[in-house]
């Protein structure tokens, strides 16, 4: 098979097929095996006017625009102003670390969602509902949002059935240059997971099992799953995910420590919803670039570590709250931004920045 490159985005975003019709809209939908895309790039213009059509046959209670939030306001979109954002605000182009939300994209985006919010487009409780809540406002007959952020629409319902099929994938919104950007992330790299402590009478038989963790064989199956129960390998070495009748048994031995690159799991078939999670991140992989935005997952000093914990604790639950008061309060101007900017700098962000910066040109 081929090497598939898939897992490096967050949520993607999606449209719900019902939604689309009520609104009168006649977009050209491309049927694909596991999932739907809608077939156009829409501009930044013509999303928005979808979410204001989406605002005038909502339901009660229920509006245009829902997400999961994590201490960041649909960041997953903010590629359309110029800049793409994460949880941390730490962003590297071309060499250079920066803190994304002490930009004047980061505000315009901001200021976006804040006129959005204004507007009655965004769901008033998408600030304080937990996850739960956000799955089941998907999962009505009519949903309580027309858009939504999710990493696959099988989050919404995962009978992979006829309710699932309405939610339509869209592809990343175009910015006014028609530009579709979509921030690339690292997947899969975790560090510090396999330590030997001094309580350990026999150390080569620690690393000797370390070792058969990570043979091909048993990373494969401890990543999804025994040979003959949860997959099958074939004699081309060709491995066969099989589905799971029960979503909620996962099979033994999942997600335990293992191995697995690239070329290995091009060699899987996989079963359907994560044969469809590979689909759907697929869709996305053309708008992502080749040099990755976000910051790489690597080990830092213990005086790094000790200064990016000590000010990320002040600085990103205070971006967290400045975002949530501009978008349900009206926008941010530019004397309030001037203000908060010179509270950034008197936490120190320009320390927190340097950091990370010193940590990346280390490694060139």
């Amino acid at each position: 098979g081929a090497v598939i490159d898939f897992g490096e985005r967050g949520d993607l975003i999606y449209v719900h097929e019902d939604w689309l019709k009520a609104a009168g809209f006649d977009y050209p939908i491309r049927e694909e095996k596991l999932h739907r895309t809608l077939d156009v790039d829409l501009t930044i213009d013509e999303f928005t006017d979808m979410l204001y059509a989406f605002k005038e046959i909502a339901p009660e209670n229920s509006y245009a625009l829902n997400g999961n939030y994590g201490d960041n306001a649909f960041d997953e979109l903010y590629g359309v102003f110029g800049r793409v954002d994460n949880n941390q605000h730490i962003v590297v182009e071309n060499g250079e670390v920066i803190f994304t939300a002490a930009q004047k994209e980061w505000k315009d985006a901001v200021n976006y969602f804040a006129q959005l919010y204004a507007d009655g487009i965004i769901d008033p409780e998408y600030f304080s509902q937990d996850g739960s809540t956000y799955l089941a406002k998907a999962a009505q007959d009519m949903p309580m949002f027309g858009v939504g952020l999710a990493w696959t629409a099988h989050q919404y319902d995962n009978s992979m059935g006829e309710a699932y099929d309405k939610w339509i994938l869209v592809k990343p919104i175009a910015d006014a240059d028609g530009n579709q950007t979509w921030m690339r992330s690292y997947s899969g790299i975790a560090g510090g997971i396999f330590c030997i402590t001094s309580a350990c009478d026999n150390v080569l038989t620690a690393v000797r099992f370390q070792d058969y963790l990570y043979d091909p064989d048993n990373s494969m199956q401890l990543s999804l799953g025994e040979y003959g129960t949860s997959a099958v390998k074939n004699e081309d070495g060709t491995i066969d995910m099989l589905t799971y009748s029960d979503p909620n048994s996962l099979p033994t031995g999942l997600n335990m420590m293992f191995i697995g690159t690239p070329e290995m799991f091009a060699n899987v078939n996989f079963a359907d919803p994560t044969q469809m999670t590979v689909d759907v991140g697929m869709e996305y992989r053309p708008y992502q670039p080749e040099e990755r935005q976000v910051f790489p997952p690597v080990k830092f000093t213990a005086d790094q570590n000790e200064v990016i914990s000590r000010l990320s604790a002040d600085i990103l639950p205070f971006v967290a709250q400045m975002q949530a008061q501009w978008i349900t309060g009206g926008g941010v101007d530019d004397e309030a931004w001037e203000a908060y900017l010179a509270q950034l700098k008197d936490m120190k962000v320009d320390e927190y920045v340097e950091v990370y910066q010193e940590r990346l040109d280390a490694m060139e």
